[in-house]
């Protein structure tokens, strides 16, 4: 495979570097996994219900996760952190890094008996191109071309090093003849899904709970564990208390800090550990509303009480930041120290200064269990400064519409995740004009901040790189169009009835991951 860009190198180094450390996982073979285990099904408890298996409108990791299971990337990453070719057997980068070909594995079926060819890949893409939820993956692609049956050709924009670890996270492949024919419907029921991943769904009961049964022609081979069935458990104690009675074997979240001691003890149990790659943030909307006052959102800035938030989430198991971004992401502009210190008697003369002395705002976020902790501690900050704060929790979908596509906010608490370690992944979707109306969803613009970003994706220099993303950092600290909170420490709590084969993809939450322990 030509990978000629070298940044490359160092965005696959980083993800191995995950996990050093990562604790209490092993291999098994495949035959000692199958062992008295062939028909045994598997519980997995998620903290949420997917809305959807088109994984082009997914906008959830609670979506994507599920969608993982059924369907393939062209490209994912190994054991071991290393680029390598999923759907696509290989690829070549034009000498200008602005043509980029793969090569499409010949003989992959979907799960309805048809074979994979180049036109599947053309129509998955140019859907996630058009996507209004995870277009940023494709934004340096102006067109994708079929050249034959397995050769497809994306011409690009610009030179881009961040495109092929990119399409590990987004941009899957599905059937063209099925997404087709459903329409719009497609990705809502279980006769709509149509995949090539090592699962296929074949039952969903609506915010309760989805079963898969194992691809027996996988591509990559069948899965030893046959069967699993995702069981939606939105209160995490609940979800402690059914990962050490068994009802549950893995759990698709983060171990909260309160309870990570009791389960790390449990001799039943293991968790693996991993550096966090979640940003929790509080956006403002810098287009409509109050908070088109930089005063105001200044305001925010020097009350809230970052350390305080992580500590009602995670009870303090976590990093607070300064921006987006970790020391391991490629790219990292260093301990910059740019976001200012808590400071309320500022923050109310901001306020006053604003004009918003007892005006009443609505601090909207997920319902889920960490963002509802999250608020209450911003709530509280933001009503000691002057400011009447009163918290809105909404279901997912809703949030997503509101937030993201509409701009029907004022102030909001979200957070993503940046799978690729590299610092485009949550600036260039959180920062550029371009993404306003998918995920840039404090809706900011600003053309040096658009510039800075741009130039640093296709810069294959990470000197260079650096160097554009302390300017951008420096902006974003002056802008403020949202306070940065911070990434939680990462885990996954699993039975010890069962050994991680990949831990990247593990970390992932796919399921194909696991194998049965004998």
């Amino acid at each position: 495979m030509k990978r000629k860009v070298s940044l490359l190198l160092a965005v696959t180094m980083t993800v191995a570097a995950l996990f050093t450390g990562c604790g209490q996982s092993g291999g098994g073979s495949t035959a000692a996994a199958a062992s008295g285990n062939a028909d045994k099904s598997l519980v997995v408890g998620t903290y949420g219900a997917a809305a959807t298996m088109n994984f082009n409108n997914t906008a959830t990791s609670i979506d994507q996760v599920a969608c993982y299971q059924v369907y393939d990337f062209l490209v994912d990453y190994d054991d071991s952190g290393k680029l390598e070719g999923d759907l696509a057997q290989s690829w070549d980068l034009s000498p200008d890094g602005k043509t980029l070909t793969f090569h499409i594995r010949q003989g992959v079926k979907f799960s309805d008996g048809t074979e994979v060819k180049a036109s599947d890949v053309k129509f998955s893409l140019d859907q996630t191109k058009a996507s209004a939820f995870i277009s940023f993956i494709l934004d340096s692609m102006d067109s994708c071309q079929v050249i034959d049956d397995y050769t497809v050709q994306l011409n690009l924009v610009a030179p881009d090093v961040t495109l092929r670890p990119l399409l590990t996270t987004g941009g899957v492949i599905e059937s063209e003849k099925a997404v087709t024919a459903a329409g719009d419907k497609y990705g809502t029921s279980v006769d709509t899904v149509v995949g090539t991943g090592p699962y296929v769904l074949t039952d969903w009961k609506n915010g309760e709970e989805m079963t898969f049964e194992a691809n027996p022609n996988y591509f990559k081979g069948a899965p030893s564990i046959k069967k699993f069935t995702l069981k939606t458990i939105t209160d995490v104690n609940a979800a402690m208390i059914a990962l050490q009675t068994g009802e549950i074997s893995i759990y698709q979240n983060d171990i909260p800090g309160i309870a990570y001691d009791t389960i790390a003890k449990d001799a039943k149990l293991n968790i693996m550990d991993y550096p966090g790659a979640r940003f929790y943030y509080v956006g403002m909307n810098c287009e409509t509303g109050p908070f088109t006052d930089i005063r105001l959102r200044q305001a925010v800035g020097y009350a809230v009480d970052r350390q305080k938030a992580l500590t009602a989430a995670f009870e303090g198991h976590g990093t607070v930041v300064d921006f987006a971004g970790m020391p391991d992401y490629a790219g990292y502009p260093g301990d910059l120290k740019i976001w200012p210190a808590q400071d309320l008697d500022k923050a109310k003369q901001l306020v006053q200064d604003a004009g918003m002395e007892g005006q009443s705002i609505t601090l909207k976020t997920y319902t889920n269990s960490i963002y509802p902790k999250i608020a209450t501690a911003v709530q509280d900050d933001l009503n000691q400064i002057g400011l009447n704060c009163d918290v809105q929790l909404v279901e997912a979908g809703t949030f997503n519409t509101d937030v993201y596509a509409n701009g029907n906010s004022t102030i909001f608490i979200a957070g993503m995740e940046g799978d690729i370690l590299d610092m485009s992944s949550e600036n260039n979707i959180l920062l550029l004009t371009s993404s306003i109306g998918a995920m840039n969803s404090p809706r900011y613009s600003n053309t040096d901040m658009d510039s800075y970003l741009t130039q640093a994706k296709a810069e294959s220099d990470n000197a260079k790189r650096v160097d554009l993303y302390t300017k951008a950092m420096n902006l974003f600290a002056q802008d403020m169009p949202m306070v940065p909170l911070f990434y939680p420490s990462g885990s996954r709590a699993y039975s010890k009835d069962l050994v991680i084969t990949n831990k990247f993809a593990a970390r992932r939450d796919m399921v194909y991951a696991f194998q049965w322990n004998q």
